[in-house]
């Protein structure tokens, strides 16, 4: 019998949304040229605000992800990582226009970070996963 990898998928977030950030950053960037040179004091410090945010938002899209190990999800956000055991994880769902939701102990609820991705497909990646949790490994 052989062994099996240790589990990692992993939900990243997706091209098209990293591309929208760095598009819209560079556009921020561009006004803020053009605003130093022919705009306003105040013109020109709205669009430094608008780039230092945009560049805050390709950080984070880099560093977003949803990791569904064999024993526990860890799911990371701009500075913050948080790890969910699974036998703590009693459900998963979603709504639309709400993120994909794990319920702990069947009392709280936990929020995933947005990656771009469909919820549908979390979710399903995530019940299969929980799923499989009760078959012991090799099967």
């Amino acid at each position: 019998m052989t062994q099996r990898k240790p589990r990692r998928d992993v939900f990243c977030t997706t091209a098209t949304l990293r591309w929208l950030i760095v598009g819209v950053t560079m556009l921020f960037a561009a006004l803020l040229g053009i605003a130093f040179v022919t705009g306003p004091p105040t013109l020109f410090y709205g669009f430094v605000a608008l780039t230092v945010f945009g560049v805050l938002g390709i950080i984070e899209t880099i560093v977003t992800r949803i990791e569904l190990h064999d024993d526990h999800i860890a799911a990371v956000a701009f500075f913050v990582r948080r790890t969910y055991p699974r036998p703590a994880i009693t459900s998963v769902t979603w709504a639309k226009g709400s993120p994909v939701s794990l319920q702990l102990n069947g009392t709280t609820w936990a929020h995933l970070p947005n990656t771009g991705h469909s919820s549908q497909q979390v979710v399903g990646a995530i019940r299969a996963w929980m799923n499989e949790g009760g078959a012991p490994h090799g099967t």
